[in-house]
């Protein structure tokens, strides 16, 4: 179960995918770069995580992330990527950094911009254990709107600036 052990990681799951049978393991990052070189504007570079002869079975966590889909935009990396499952607490803002640093690496790749990320999930939640620490954050936004700070971090302040 994830939290306890981890049953994959999204990382092997899209770099060295493992196809039923005795084909041989997929780079699919490798695949996009190497799609969107030849054709910017296909429809074809994505990656999948699902694997349904494994992830079928209620023992295995299966993956929240489903497909990571890119395409050139006018010259820019737009990446899409699409959850069956979110925890909107713990897990959603690192896995946003973590694959803007991705789309990032492949724009580089490919000779273009970082464009667009559209982050589109099935069902984003939060989970109980995390009730508190979410309302916590609500109350100080709160606090922080009606007495006319920045809700978040300004980083307009010149404090900020190097």
């Amino acid at each position: 179960m994830i939290g306890e052990t981890f049953d994959y990681t999204y990382h092997d799951r899209v770099f060295n995918y493992k196809p039923s049978g005795n084909q041989p393991n997929i780079d699919q990052i490798h695949y996009i770069i190497e799609k969107l070189k030849k054709d910017p504007y296909s429809n074809r570079a994505q990656a999948v995580t699902w694997m349904p002869w494994v992830d079928e079975h209620p023992e295995i966590g299966p993956p929240c992330l489903q497909i990571i889909w890119c395409k050139v935009i006018e010259n820019s990396l737009e990446m899409h990527t699409y959850w069956r499952s979110r925890d909107a607490y713990a897990a959603a803002p690192m896995n946003m950094w973590a694959l803007t640093n991705l789309q990032k690496i492949i724009a580089d790749a490919v000779g273009v911009e970082v464009g667009q990320y559209v982050d589109t999930a099935e069902s984003y939640h939060v989970y109980e254990e995390n009730f508190q620490r979410v309302q916590s954050v609500v109350n100080l936004s709160k606090i922080r709107r009606e007495s006319g700070k920045p809700v978040w971090l300004d980083t307009s302040d010149p404090r900020l600036k190097d």
